[in-house]
């Protein structure tokens, strides 16, 4: 262990003044130094606890901030560690400095900040939103005012039903056109639905098409388009008949009835004389019509087909049809001409045959089968002394004794579709003379 060397005294000399003099010279030396140490070191510490407040658009360059002695110095030695390493590194102090000065973005910097500058270094996008928030806001209470408004005057009697206008038609009176519409007088305007209208109107099979309209003045207008019946429809095995309209909708029983010995064909036949309707016989037993429903059996809709598949000239020349199944399809002409027509299919060329065929034999055809139109037969009465008969309406149905046809004047068929075989002879048509 080594000994400490000791020092020798000078003699009558005393050393504890100067001591005591140069001690209070280097604390009086050392505590600004302190001080200033002490602050440099509370500095970063403020710097950080700031920095997350304050957005980094507003951080103002290196240039602008104050620096010490200390934050020189580091910037100094960082600026020359950067150009060892060709400049990429960033000051470590100049990053410092950059912390430090979000300090400028506390409450206490904002508040001594003037007006003019606080509203520059207001964000544009916080600017837009606000005035975004502010248009939405005052449309959301304009459209609340509209639509308080509207309720309010919707139950005063400015904007209610003061009157219904409703035109009687042929089957339906004013009365049930009011009734059926289910409006009444004092409903709002605005509650008025023209579909809801049209649909409870609908109800009725006489109605075909609505038109509903109403203005301020607080007066609604309904206005209702009938159907008007096209054909009268004979069922098989009962004595009734059913109106039906064009469009296949059936509409409501007849009045036409059988009495003493007019039966109920002739009795049908008869009504659509005078009516100027379409009669259709001898349908299936399974046709059921329902008021307001549309027929589904194929043979009226076959015969549907026909009639408004015809030519107008032509269509007006039927009598009625015999609709006993689609296959067996018949009409018969004003002139009592039986046309075998079957099932629907190629309608305009069974028309062209049929008039060609009428135009070659004047008042001389009783039969015409054109279910093959490529291959027709026909019956002809074999006479030279032919009138024009009464026809299907004539007051005296006269049929004439039949003379066969000469050889070759009908093309033979043979058995099979299109040959006056199949059909058998004609059952209860008047055949002109």
């Amino acid at each position: 262990m080594a000994k400490r060397k000791a020092t020798p005294r000078k003699s009558g000399v005393s050393a504890a003044p100067a001591r005591g003099k140069a001690s209070a010279s280097a604390r009086a030396e050392a505590k600004p130094r302190a001080a200033k140490a002490a602050k440099a070191a509370k500095a970063p510490k403020l710097a950080r606890q700031t920095a997350s407040r304050m957005p980094k658009s507003k951080i103002p360059k290196a240039s602008k901030i104050p620096q010490t002695p200390k934050t020189r110095a580091q910037s100094a030695k960082a600026a020359r560690r950067s150009r060892a390493r060709g400049g990429l590194e960033v000051p470590k102090a100049e990053a410092s400095l950059r912390q430090s000065a979000r300090t400028q973005g506390s409450p206490r910097t904002r508040q001594a900040l003037p007006e003019d500058e606080r509203a520059e270094r207001t964000p544009r996008s916080t600017r837009t939103g606000s005035r975004v928030r502010l248009v939405a806001g005052t449309l959301g209470i304009a459209l609340v005012a509209i639509v308080v408004g509207a309720l309010v005057l919707s139950f005063t009697p400015v904007l209610q039903v003061r009157s219904i206008e409703a035109r009687s038609t042929a089957h339906i009176p004013s009365s049930d056109i009011i009734r059926l519409s289910g409006v009444g007088v004092g409903t709002p305007l605005i509650s008025l639905d023209r579909e809801a209208i049209r649909s409870k109107l609908a109800q009725n099979p006489w109605v075909r098409s609505v038109d509903v309209d109403w203005g301020l003045d607080g007066t609604l207008r309904i206005t209702v388009n009938e159907r008007a019946p096209y054909a009268l429809v004979v069922m098989g095995s009962q004595d009734i008949a059913w109106y039906l309209a064009e469009d296949g909708v059936w509409l409501e029983p007849s009045d036409v009835k059988p009495s003493g010995e007019v039966d109920m064909f002739t009795a049908a036949l008869d009504k659509c004389r005078s009516d100027g309707l379409l009669l259709i016989a001898d349908v299936p037993q399974t046709v059921n019509p329902k008021a307001g429903t549309k027929t589904t059996d194929s043979s009226i809709e076959g015969v549907l087909a026909y009639q408004q598949g015809f030519s107008p000239e032509f269509a007006q020349q039927v009598a009625y049809y015999r609709a006993e199944s689609e296959s067996s399809l018949s009409c018969v002409l004003m002139s009592g001409v039986e046309i075998s027509l079957g099932a629907p299919r190629e309608i305009d060329s069974k028309e062209v045959v049929v008039q060609a065929l009428l135009a070659e034999f004047p008042n001389q055809l009783t039969y015409i089968n054109v279910r093959v139109p490529s291959h027709p037969t026909y019956r002809r009465l074999d006479s030279e002394n032919v009138a024009p008969g009464t026809g299907v309406y004539g007051a005296d149905d006269v049929v004439p004794e039949e003379e066969p046809a000469p050889e070759g004047e009908a093309p033979d068929l043979g058995e099979g579709e299109g040959s006056p075989e199949d059909e058998g002879e004609p059952s209860g048509v008047p055949y002109g003379t």
